[in-house]
């Protein structure tokens, strides 16, 4: 037997890790803020964005685009009483 058939298997690649990951950070944010307004959930998603991923160039455009384009569906998933940890599933994000 060669050392190759001994190793671990290589865990298969999920090609949206990041997109699930982000997902989920976002879920964490809007769920327990789901009773609040729109835009004060923006305003919350938008300061945790910008911890997640500030290293990068123009993070806060970014994370402002972000806010204004899944916050909302993402709430009324959870509003229409979605599990929050079947909404990214549904989102085809992870």
């Amino acid at each position: 037997m060669s050392a190759l058939a001994l190793a671990d298997p290589i865990p298969p690649s999920h090609d949206n890790y990041l997109l699930c990951k982000l997902c989920e950070a976002t879920v964490q944010v809007v769920a327990p803020l789901a009773d609040k307004k729109l835009p004060e959930i923006e305003e919350k998603f938008i300061e945790k964005c910008k911890q997640l991923i500030g290293f990068l160039p123009l993070s806060e455009m970014e994370c402002k685009a972000l806010a204004a384009r899944e916050i909302g569906p993402l709430k009324e998933q959870l509003d229409a009483g979605v599990d929050p940890a079947e909404v990214c599933k549904r989102a085809k994000a992870c």
